[in-house]
């Protein structure tokens, strides 16, 4: 065998490890990022939940503030027009 072969051999069965060797690399970073990103998307949701239910506690509040306000307008009428 002449040099020119054994390099050709030794090219061919190189190459497809190479080849192997870079697409498992390539997977496993697209399944760190996979992870990465499904992580996100889960605090993501974690903050619309925390978000909807912190708005829907203040509408609450804010009705009674606004509730509360109305009492105490009425009872300054109620007052007002008891003096007089």
């Amino acid at each position: 065998m002449n040099s020119t072969k054994i390099a050709t051999i030794a090219l061919w069965i190189a190459l497809p490890c190479l080849i192997g060797f870079s697409s498992l690399v390539m997977k496993n970073k697209v399944q760190e990022l996979e992870n990465e990103l499904n992580s996100i998307n889960r605090n993501i949701q974690d903050d619309i939940k925390t978000i909807h239910e912190n708005g829907e506690s203040r509408k609450i509040a804010a009705r009674k503030n606004i509730s509360s306000y109305a009492e105490q307008n009425k009872e300054l009428k109620r007052l007002t027009n008891a003096r007089r």
